[in-house]
């Protein structure tokens, strides 16, 4: 009996040796993605085109952002903006297929005349407190929605 009790031990120490290696792997890879979406958005806003975001984000993420476009086109200017930070305060994953993940981030960015490339408002030093709502889509992590930390 005590035998079978040392084999239980054991196996429950196993899995959760286990299911931490696969946390950190989720973690990784939502790191990974997040720097991903946040680099094709500087190209969407610069080049006003949902492109770069194909594969990144969710339909509803897309059209949160698509709306962002068409504001610029409406007001003839684009975004050139640079992340000049990016830290990760929290990884939450539920249900290994959805993740919340709080982020602080330094961006600077300035807007310019579209087709004119004269600059419209100069450079601006912001921070943001992030949360990306992540789903799995297939087995790749993708951005499901995002949203300001603060307006909660």
């Amino acid at each position: 009996m005590k035998h079978r009790s040392n084999y239980f031990i054991v196996f429950i120490l196993l899995m959760l040796i286990g299911c931490g290696s696969f946390f950190d792997k989720d973690q990784a890879e939502l790191k990974r993605v997040i720097r991903w979406y946040d680099d094709a958005l500087v190209k969407v806003y610069r080049q006003l085109d949902i492109k770069p975001l194909d594969g990144l984000a969710s339909e509803r993420e897309m059209t949160r952002v698509k709306m962002m476009l068409v504001e610029f086109d409406r007001k003839r200017k684009i975004m050139e903006s640079e992340l000049v930070e990016l830290k990760f305060i929290r990884i939450s994953l539920e249900n290994g297929n959805r993740a919340e993940v709080e982020t602080r981030e330094k961006w600077r960015y300035r807007y310019l005349g579209k087709g004119t490339n004269l600059v419209v408002k100069p450079w601006t030093d912001v921070e943001y407190r992030m949360k990306y709502e992540m789903v799995k889509s297939g087995n790749e992590w993708i951005v499901g929605l995002v949203r300001f930390a603060d307006d909660e």
